[in-house]
């Protein structure tokens, strides 16, 4: 059996609040038993049950649609678009360690920061300091310095291209 609506079919106004009011649980947290469960419409207790019921609104195309709405407008409301979350996590997925280090069988040195560009400074997530004295007494410091996850970005990235792809997140 089919969970659409036929297209020669129109919704009923229970059918557009339910489906839209699922459509904004669901954007909550991108997980289809969850925002069920939030809806409240039945007594579902098993995450089974609530996964399933969830799954089955999800492949609707009217809520699918309903889903892209919520979260275009939750984007115009924080003011974020697409292509800038997009430029954004490409700028991390698409760094490169030798544009601030450089190494040789003499250790590692930092390049000079007057190089870094925005793209550059936007994808260090730390840069920490420490001084400390040796117990020689000789001054010295440590350096702790870690770009953003390229893998987490590139993983960001291939879901955003999914979801624009399918119209919805596969979850």
């Amino acid at each position: 059996m089919s969970n659409r609506v036929p297209r020669d079919k129109k919704l009923t106004n229970l059918q557009r609040i339910r489906y839209g009011e699922f459509a904004e649980e669901y954007i909550k947290d991108f997980h289809r038993g969850n925002a069920y469960k939030r809806c409240q419409w039945t007594k579902v207790t098993s995450d089974l049950a609530a996964s399933v019921a969830g799954s089955n609104l999800v492949a609707i195309d009217e809520v699918q649609q309903m889903i892209q709405d919520a979260i275009d407008k939750k984007r115009r409301n924080i003011g974020v678009s697409k292509d800038a979350v997009v430029f954004e996590l490409g700028r991390i997925a698409f760094s490169d360690i030798r544009n601030y280090i450089e190494w040789d069988k003499h250790g590692v040195r930092f390049k000079d920061s007057a190089i870094l560009d925005e793209d550059m400074s936007r994808a260090i997530e730390t840069f920490e300091v420490t001084e400390f004295k040796r117990p020689d007494g000789i001054k010295t410091c440590k350096i702790k310095f870690k770009l953003y996850s390229k893998s987490a970005a590139l993983d960001s990235l291939a879901s955003i291209w999914v979801f624009t792809l399918r119209g919805t997140r596969s979850m």
